[in-house]
């Protein structure tokens, strides 16, 4: 799988093609994600709470 991210919304991907998945949380900013702030795994999303630096 792979992840894109719009500006508006996630996307998961798998390598055919298609749309797996569209993770959507209240809250949370699009404009402020990179690399260095989601991660994807096998089974996972991570997404680091920039406001939040403890």
């Amino acid at each position: 799988h792979f992840l894109l991210v719009d500006g508006a919304e996630v996307y998961v991907y798998s390598y055919e093609g298609r749309l797996v998945s569209s993770p959507k949380s209240p809250g949370m900013r699009m404009d402020i994600l990179n690399s260095q702030s989601i991660s994807l795994s096998n089974d996972t999303i991570a997404i680091r709470d920039t406001s939040d630096e403890r």
